[in-house]
């Protein structure tokens, strides 16, 4: 199952990157202060990030080989 992402914004968490595994999401990227985070899950819980870069592109191909099936 491929890992696509898809630009999003709500009123308030504000602008951020959805990743989705199947078209289901299995989280979000925030840009701030210059870093990329991602937070699993369907909402950011501060601090809770499991990856972070500054290169957004390197960012996604990490998640989607974090997230791969049979991935670690």
């Amino acid at each position: 199952m491929a890992i696509t992402f898809l630009d999003g914004s709500s009123l308030g968490l504000g602008f951020f990157i959805q990743a989705l595994q199947a078209g289901r999401p299995i989280g979000r990227i925030f840009h701030s202060a210059g870093v990329y985070r991602f937070y699993p899950g369907d909402e950011p819980t501060l601090g809770a990030a499991t990856l972070q870069g500054q290169d957004l592109d390197r960012l996604k191909d990490t998640i989607r080989e974090r997230y791969r099936p049979g991935g670690s």
